[in-house]
């Protein structure tokens, strides 16, 4: 059967299309969409703009559904929905208006379906894996071949950038409040203590661009060679955006931030080497999908 995946995500929007043949899955397309959800929440509730905006994408993405010959749809959010009070109220106007049910997920399950995703390129009896969203960012460990600590935290790129960032880009200053804040939020999660990993496994859009702007074909960069990046970007902000731009227009103001969450890991975990991952949520969602249904 053909399935498509919605990533309704706090930057972007994906639809991710599967061939599925017994337990085995193979990709037939992918489409991402800029809509940086997190900009129409106002308070604690997605304005209507928002929700108009949304609403927009999804019948966009069921054209293309019909044009796949999809068979079945499925509609999950991560943090973008996670804590707005009118949740309930943006699902039913959403359904109303395309037949679309949107499915939450929580900060637990997101981690547990990027694990599950993880294993699918991560082959170690123990690793470290990371996915950073727009929203949040998900640590999640595999320890001596079973599941390890697992947490989701608020410190995805775009709301890094809401929180501290006042331009396109992050002044030296505005960087250090980030990884400050990244910091304590990381350290707070006490069931991480003493676990240190030479190798983290990255996955998400801000990763992949890293993977471009550092030209590591392979995905395999060093923590050295991400650090000086970082600082390059930030004595250099105009050379900042120029490759930012050239490279995905979409993440000019998250690129920066996202990464200094990834740099802020690196170093309470030990880390000298980052693998960018292909895998993300959406496979371990699919694999637990294929599991149930069959």
């Amino acid at each position: 059967m053909r399935l498509g995946l919605i990533d309704l995500g706090s930057n972007t929007v994906k639809l991710a299309l599967y061939q599925i043949q017994g337990t085995q899955f193979t990709p037939l397309d992918f489409q991402a969409r800029f809509v940086k959800i997190l900009n129409y929440i106002e308070g604690d509730r997605l304005s209507p703009e928002g929700v108009q905006r949304l609403v927009e994408v999804l019948v966009e993405y069921q054209e293309i559904c019909r044009e796949k010959a999809i068979e079945q749809l499925e509609c999950f959010s991560t943090a973008s929905l996670r804590q707005i009070t009118n949740q309930a109220q943006v699902i039913a106007q959403v359904r109303q208006q395309t037949g679309i049910t949107i499915h939450p997920i929580s900060g637990e399950q997101e981690a547990y379906y990027n694990l599950l995703g993880m294993r699918l390129t991560a082959k170690e009896d123990s690793f470290l894996g990371q996915d950073l969203g727009g929203g949040s960012t998900q640590l999640f460990t595999w320890l001596e071949g079973k599941p390890g600590p697992s947490e989701s935290f608020f410190l995805g790129a775009l709301k890094m950038k809401q929180q501290f960032v006042t331009g396109e880009l992050p002044t030296r200053q505005e960087a250090r409040a980030i990884q400050q804040k990244a910091r304590e939020v990381l350290e707070s999660a006490k069931a991480f203590d003493g676990l240190s990993f030479s190798t983290l496994y990255l996955m998400g859009g801000s990763a992949r661009l890293l993977k471009r702007l550092l030209h590591a074909p392979e995905g395999r960069i060093s923590a050295a060679e991400l650090e000086a990046l970082k600082e390059r970007y930030l004595e250099h902000p105009g050379q900042a955006k120029e490759e930012i731009l050239a490279a995905d227009p979409g993440r000019l103001v998250t690129c920066v931030p996202g990464m200094l969450v990834i740099l802020t890991v690196i170093g309470l975990f030990g880390v000298e080497t980052v693998q960018i991952s292909s895998s993300s949520v959406r496979e371990g969602l699919l694999l637990d999908w294929i599991h149930r249904h069959t």
